[in-house]
């Protein structure tokens, strides 16, 4: 912590002691620590001060001339802000019955008399620990009061129709909009029911019977109907209707939100072009894209020449990351669409292919001409700057990997796509920001493209189910039992050989596929609990699965049908996907943590390597990466970084599994480091449920363990672990 107090303006500091050298001592102490300090010497006249500026740090003698301390703490905590300070009270009393009415009365802390300047320093520096937090609480709750009433006004001033009901359909909150639309008045919108307020006589009794029916609302009921407006026109509107529960399970409100689609040739235009367009960019979207390239094939037949460029820009998550969040991202996304427009030509089809990545579809053009287009948008991309949309006026220019193909009369439209997709990775492998031809006769482009087949052979896979899992157990460490069992995914191809995840894996995220992998993966898995309900399963999801919002409904539907405790599932997560989705996700963790399943954080020390970011994930079991464990017995720093990350885990509640165990000499180091479980090839390979013969391999691990115990009776040296090598020590 600096010295200086503009360094930390938040910490003030208010010192209420009678005591003229105490008070001096405690001011000065707090001086040295870079906090603005206010003294006086009667609680009345801090309470004075305080309804005049804010301190959050308060320091106070209990036994005042006039109002004692006790008497002070009770009337601060009584005050509106009273919860956001942090009080520390000094007393020469012991006694227990004192301390305890000091605590009572609101104080956070006590520090004994006389004061010791050691102690002090300590105190003090947890008290800012304390108010550090306090002061972020503050801010969070501003933040979310400042959200309710951004949402009021978005609600009040959206042009959709927004109606809240009760759950007998009765009118109790409605936005401008629906005033306006409304052919009742406001003293009869309140408390109507929602069908003499926002439907025709003719279609009232449809859509009482739609609502009526409507299996207690377990889904969104959308239907469109007619409206008669204030000026007696007619108008049709698109519902959407949608229960609020409460915790209970019964139904607190029902939210309709009605569009006006009275243009209803307009409206299928536009919800036509909606579903061809990008939302964000406007650009088509991935939905056309197999359909243009088709048509430039035919094009092609006749004689014209077409090519394709695929467009992945360079670092698009660290732009992300660095510059603001999504809306940059979202800013730059925009950007480049029109950049890309503007590049083109009419006859010229630009798609956003998702996520950073572009497509643009040249038509009479041939490769050379292809290239030059590509350049040209490359040296167009290096112009572009984002800045930043915080106070840090931070600025960034930006570049991309580009592939160009030339579109053949004998192609597919998948093989052009993966042809240019080969090419861009290729611009990418040699440094980025460069165009790249694909050349059919690079071995290192072929290897490339034949990422691209795997989309068929997966969508072939899911369609046939030949994904099959496997199991890995994960062992207590103190029992040598199995705890749980990691559910690993494998392929099975055609000719009935293995697939490992290593390989067709980053084919499912590239092309988005994550979401659909996790869902069979968990549909088997539950199906597998309820023939061996014995077992305890741990699940890999990625962070598009995570971060959907339907995730939890999906899971506990799942637990329910197939008679499955939450307490047989576990959640994990790899570091990377926990801390780049947990603002998305942080809803759906919660709400199966409250169902009672459990989380794990993966190949924790991989990926972000921070000890202190395991306090804010909600996780309850952290897996130490392999990379650490696989060479603990030679490496100490191997060791020292176990032994941190065990520790801190344990510290804060959660438990540790170490993975890759690979040798008995590696299983008794983490037996003395302490760690709670162990997985590895040495306590059993992944293997089919059915197939598995880990017991069997566990009673050869306790043989193997009575011949070392054998040999070192014997007096021949083997593995020990001598307190040198003790990360503790």
């Amino acid at each position: 912590m600096s010295n200086s107090p503009d360094s930390n303006p938040i910490f003030k500091t208010l010192i209420i002691e009678d005591d003229p050298v105490t008070r001096v001592i405690i001011a000065k102490v707090f001086k040295n620590r870079g906090h603005t300090v206010k003294t006086c010497n009667r609680a009345e006249e801090a309470m004075e001060i305080l309804k005049a500026d804010d301190y959050p740090l308060i320091v106070l003698n209990l036994q005042l001339p006039g109002m004692n301390g006790t008497q002070f703490c009770n009337w601060l905590k009584l005050q509106p802000k009273g919860e956001f300070h942090y009080l520390i009270v000094g007393t020469a009393s012991e006694q227990p019955e004192d301390l305890k009415q000091i605590i009572v009365a609101g104080a956070d802390d006590y520090i004994a008399k006389p004061y010791r300047q050691d102690i002090l320093k300590v105190r003090f520096g947890i008290a800012e620990q304390h108010v550090l937090e306090l002061l972020h609480r503050k801010e969070l709750e501003s933040q979310l009061k400042n959200e309710k009433d951004l949402i009021n006004t978005v609600i009040e001033s959206a042009g959709a129709l927004i109606v809240v009901l009760t759950p007998d359909y009765k009118v109790v909150r409605y936005n401008r909009t629906s005033r306006q639309l409304s052919a009742l008045s406001e003293a009869e919108l309140m408390n109507s029911t929602f069908e003499n307020a926002f439907i025709s006589d003719e279609e009232r009794e449809r859509v009482q019977n739609k609502l009526r029916q409507s299996k207690l609302f377990s889904d969104t009921i959308r239907f469109d109907a007619q409206l008669v407006s204030k000026d007696q026109q007619i108008r049709y509107v698109s519902w959407s209707c949608s229960a609020v529960y409460t915790e209970c399970g019964d139904i607190r409100h029902i939210v309709c939100t009605g569009n006006d689609i009275t243009e209803r040739q307009k409206t299928q235009e536009k919800m036509t072009y909606l579903a061809e367009r990008d939302s964000l960019t406007g650009l088509l979207n991935r939905t056309r894209l197999l359909g243009s390239v088709e048509f430039a094939i035919q094009e092609v037949q006749d004689g014209k020449d077409y090519s394709l460029i695929y467009l992945d820009l360079d670092n698009f998550k660290m732009i992300n990351d660095t510059m603001g969040g999504h809306s940059a991202g979202d800013r730059l996304l925009v950007q480049v669409a029109e950049l890309l427009l503007k590049a083109t030509r009419g006859e010229d089809h630009v798609f956003r292919f998702g996520g950073d990545e572009f497509v643009v579809i040249l038509a009479n053009t041939n490769l050379t001409q292809a290239r030059q287009v590509a350049e040209r948008i490359n040296e167009l991309l290096q112009e572009v700057v984002i800045t930043s949309i915080d106070d840090s006026n931070r600025v960034c220019n930006i570049s991309a990997s580009i592939g160009v193909s030339e579109i053949k009369a004998d192609d597919k439209a998948e093989s052009i796509i993966s042809s240019s997709d080969a090419a861009c990775y290729m611009a990418k492998s040699r440094g980025r920001n460069r165009v790249e031809l694909f050349d059919n006769h690079s071995e290192e482009m072929q290897t490339m493209e034949t990422d691209g087949d795997w989309l068929n052979r997966i969508q072939e896979a899911l369609h046939h189910d030949r994904f099959e899992l496997w199991h890995q157990p994960i062992v207590n460490i103190e029992t040598d039992g199995i705890a749980f069992y990691e559910t690993l995914l494998r392929f099975r191809d055609k000719d009935g050989t293995i697939v490992p995840p290593t390989l067709f894996l980053p084919s499912v995220e590239r092309f988005g596929l994550s979401k659909e992998i996790d869902y069979m993966v968990l549909d088997k898995t539950f199906s597998v609990l309820g023939e061996h309900p014995e077992c305890c399963f741990s699940v890999n999801l990625s962070g598009d699965t995570i971060s959907d919002p339907n995730l939890p409904n999906i899971i506990e539907d799942l637990a329910f049908s197939k008679n499955i405790d939450s307490n047989q599932i576990i959640i994990e997560l790899t570091e990377s996907v926990m801390i780049s989705n947990l603002g998305q996700a942080e809803e759906t963790i919660r709400q199966l943590t409250k169902a009672g399943f459990r989380f794990a954080l993966d190949d924790f020390g991989k990926g972000f390597s921070s000890l202190s970011l395991l306090k804010n994930l909600p996780v309850h079991i952290v897996k130490i990466d392999g990379s650490f464990v696989r060479d603990i017995v030679n490496d100490l720093s191997d060791r020292v970084f176990v032994h941190s990350i065990n520790t801190i885990s344990h510290h804060l509640k959660m438990q540790t599994v170490a993975e890759f165990v690979e040798t008995e000499d590696c299983l008794e180091i983490l037996k003395v480091l302490g760690v709670n479980y162990v997985q590895g090839y040495y306590l059993g390979r992944p293997k089919r449920l059915e197939q598995s013969d880990w017991e069997e391999e566990a009673q050869k691990r306790l043989a193997i363990r009575i011949d070392r115990q054998f040999v070192q009776e014997e007096g021949i040296k083997t593995f020990t672990l001598s307190k040198t090598d003790n990360p503790v020590d």
